[in-house]
């Protein structure tokens, strides 16, 4: 017995390193929370990394999608950009006065590099609804889980799978004018021109990397919604108390000058009696 574990003993002692010693990959931890209550929120990312990718020059790319109902302020993002507290793509025009109804999704990229924790806070805005002559009185929109993406600079091709758990075995693109990630099509089968790649193929070796998300608030906001019957009466309401508020308004312009002038005409009275 003592004769077979000294051995067993001796096969572990010369076994290289590596074998002995192996990592599983693992997988980064996502925090998300919705701040706040209301039409203006914060949406706040918690990102976790494992301390294997820190010396591996590495970048990561959050790809979040926002419903219809949401919007971000682009002067507000630009603020945020120039004092260094965010960094990302963002679409260049997004407009804040259309209600949901006439309103597209769209993505945004949400940079950084891996760490213990970094934390990441995007400023959201919902946006109205139109009247509605159902009875629902509110509309419920929820913000989606974003996708991770990483590049790492110091490591070769596929050798991220060594540390991440990888959700895809392609190799992506990021386009930053369409702000979305493209697979890498193979040159000699793409159909499209190497002018019109070129852009696109400048930013590779992203990796769509799996990821434990923790949900620490709900990412559902319930948002109200105008009763469209109620339309006529208020708008009738509204002209009549408007009408009497601007007569009120004439009349007691009119009556402040007249006392005035009373109390002026009392005293020349008072002062030719005195005389």
């Amino acid at each position: 017995m003592i004769p077979a574990a000294i051995y067993t003993f001796s096969l572990l002692l010369l076994l290289p390193k590596g074998l002995r010693c192996s990592q599983s990959p693992t997988k980064p931890i996502v925090g998300l929370q919705l701040s706040d209550s209301g039409m203006h929120r914060d949406l706040i990312y918690t990102v976790q990394f494992t301390n294997a990718l820190y010396d591996k020059s590495c970048n990561y790319v959050l790809e979040q999608l926002l419903p219809a109902g949401v919007y971000i302020s682009v002067d507000q993002i630009g603020d945020l950009k120039r004092l260094k507290k965010l960094n990302g793509i963002f679409p260049e025009f997004v407009d804040i006065e259309a209600p949901t109804e006439k309103s597209k999704s769209f993505t945004i990229m949400l940079n950084g590099v891996p760490q213990s924790t970094d934390a990441i806070k995007l400023p959201i805005h919902y946006r109205y609804h139109a009247p509605s002559k159902k009875q629902n009185k509110f509309a419920t929109v929820e913000i989606p889980i974003p996708k991770l993406y990483i590049k790492c600079k110091t490591l070769e091709d596929n050798s991220i799978e060594e540390f991440l758990e990888t959700a895809s075995k392609y190799n992506y693109c990021l386009n930053e004018r369409s702000i979305s990630f493209e697979t890498k099509i193979n040159e000699n089968n793409s159909n499209s021109s190497p002018k019109s790649n070129l852009a696109v193929y400048d930013n590779c070796d992203w990796y769509l990397v799996d990821v434990h998300f923790q949900l620490k608030t709900d990412l559902r906001a319930d948002i109200p919604i105008g009763n469209e019957k109620a339309f006529p009466p208020i708008l009738y309401a509204t002209i009549i108390i408007s009408w009497i508020i601007s007569l009120y308004t004439v009349f007691r312009t009119h009556a402040i000058p007249r006392r005035i002038n009373y109390k002026l005409e009392e005293q020349r009275v008072l002062q030719n009696k005195m005389k």
